[in-house]
Parts: C-alpha cells; sequence; structure tokens
C-alpha cells in the first residue's frame, strides 16, 4: 500500500498551510473512501459499491477502485488531468489483471475523485463523479469549483417507501433502476472505471488562489442528508466547517442520518455512507 494514502482525520501542518483530514468508515463492510495527501497535492476518491458481490484478495472492487486511483496520483509527476488518465488506466489493468469481465459494467471497479495541487499562488484541479471541491474566500463565501450533478436522483425519487417495507425491501425493488443508472456510466455521468469515455467527464481548470481562505475537497459521505428531489446544503457544510472544522461537519451528519435510520425521511442507499474530505487553510494575508 502506497504510503501517501493516508487513513487519518485530524489536523496537521505542511510548511505555512493548515490541513484538515477526516476519513470515517459508514455501515459497510470496507471503507471505500481515500484521502490523499502528496506533498502539494490533496485529494479524496469514492469507490462505487459494486452490483456485483465479489471479493478480490479479500476486499471489494470499489475499495480497489479509490485505492489504485489514489496510488496513481500519489505519484504527482505530471499535470492533473494526466494523472486522471493514467489512473482510469491502471484500473483497467487492475480490473484485467484480477478477472474483471471490464464489458459488463455491472461488474467494473469505479470511483470518484476530487483532486486539487498548489503551486505557488495556482491552484489546478481535477473531478469526476459524486466528490466535490470547494473553495471559501476570504468573506467566508463558499465557491464550488467543480459542478454539482446528482445521477441518483431518479432513484431517489422512486425510493419512498411503501408501509411495512423495509431498507433491504426497497433496494430490492429498485435494484432494475440501480443498475439502469450503473449502465450509464461514462454516459451520463462521469466516473473512473477503466473506461476512455471517461474523458468527457473530467472537470478541470486552474485558478489564483490568493483569494481563497480554505480549499475543500469531499465525498459525497459529507453531504447533509436531504429530501428526494432537492441539492444538498452546501453552504451548510462550509459554514459548519469555519465553526468546527471537518470534525465538526462529520459529526453534524452523522447525528441527522442518526435521526433517519430507516432513510424514510431522506433516501439514500445505506444509513451512513464513508466519509473522506481534505482542508487546506491558507494564511491570513492581513497577518503576513
Amino acid at each position: 500500500m502506497a504510503a501517501s494514502v493516508f487513513p487519518i482525520y485530524g489536523w496537521r501542518f505542511i510548511v505555512n498551510l493548515h490541513i484538515d483530514t477526516l476519513w470515517h468508515q459508514g455501515s459497510g463492510q470496507f471503507n471505500e473512501d481515500r484521502v490523499l495527501i502528496e506533498n502539494n497535492l490533496f485529494g479524496v476518491f469514492d469507490g462505487a459499491s459494486s452490483l456485483v458481490k465479489n471479493l478480490y484478495d479479500e476486499k471489494s472492487g470499489a475499495w480497489w477502485a479509490a485505492q489504485v486511483a489514489a496510488q496513481e496520483f500519489a505519484r504527482n509527476d505530471d499535470d492533473l488531468l494526466s494523472l486522471a488518465r493514467r489512473s482510469n488506466q491502471r484500473l483497467r489493468i487492475m480490473m484485467e489483471r484480477h478477472g474483471v469481465d471490464v464489458e459488463d459494467k455491472l461488474q467494473r471497479w469505479s470511483t470518484s475523485a476530487a483532486v486539487f495541487r498548489m503551486s505557488g499562488n495556482d491552484l489546478e484541479w481535477v473531478q469526476t463523479g459524486d466528490c466535490l471541491i470547494m473553495a471559501i474566500d476570504r468573506d467566508g463565501q463558499p465557491h464550488l469549483l467543480t459542478p454539482y450533478h446528482n445521477h441518483d436522483a431518479e432513484t431517489l425519487q422512486q425510493w419512498q417507501q411503501e408501509p411495512g417495507e423495509t431498507h433491504h425491501d426497497a433496494l430490492r425493488r429498485l435494484r432494475p433502476q440501480i443498475e439502469r443508472v450503473r449502465q450509464r456510466m461514462n454516459e451520463d455521468y462521469g466516473v473512473l472505471c477503466g473506461d476512455e469515455q471517461v474523458e468527457s467527464f473530467l472537470q478541470h481548470g486552474r485558478v489564483c488562489h490568493d483569494d481563497f481562505s480554505h480549499v475543500l475537497a469531499f465525498s459525497d459521505g459529507l453531504f447533509p442528508p436531504s429530501k428526494a428531489g432537492e441539492n444538498p446544503d452546501f453552504d451548510a457544510i462550509a459554514e459548519r466547517y469555519l465553526q468546527e472544522g471537518l470534525a465538526g461537519v462529520g459529526r453534524w451528519v452523522r447525528q441527522q442520518e442518526k435521526a433517519d435510520p430507516h432513510c424514510r425521511q431522506f433516501p439514500r442507499f445505506k444509513p451512513h455512507d464513508d466519509m473522506a474530505a481534505v482542508a487546506v487553510c491558507f494564511p491570513d494575508k492581513t497577518l503576513s
């Protein structure tokens, strides 16, 4: 396992940067999210739970997807778009090595990714899937640098559980719809899964970070629960982070999930999702 893939949470300092991290397992068998810190490169990865419940060397395909992608990005030896392409290619190689039928999208390993890197005053990022990157300016206002798209919106709209229906029953009823969505990856939405079509779904950009006080990358496990048809409250994430750090955001989300243990008020695929987040706090320029 690459030493650069950190299963950690808490505060740390790198040069003049204050780094906050969060990595917390949800209600699944494995933590299929990853946090990456490699010198001036920071990222999170969220492996998608496989619809084929095979294990590979005692780990799930989602675990492997996040791990393989993070290890390739940890090389930190090229522009981020090229690293994303290499991660995608590496995933295909590893799937074939483990006997995965890469022509069957239900079997493919896949992961979302959100990675940013700083060089001088330059902030570069690349993103695909459910992981996002948010910048908070020096006035405390949040800005998503990467677009939010909920490819599960239609599925969750159909979630409404019937009287007596359990969470497991709802998942079983929606299985055909869930499979339809998975078949549309890198056609309607992007993920790293060894498919060259991801190229159309790689969001990449650069910006001067002088006006930012914080930059965060986080998986969708950090999204506060929302009702079907509603978008997550990203402003609330930023507000909670500024008050209590990433650990406070994590506690706040878990409290809301625990208040809805059967996923009836806030439809979701599991009671608690894995969480991965990294935040960089820039020095206050008024003090320099």
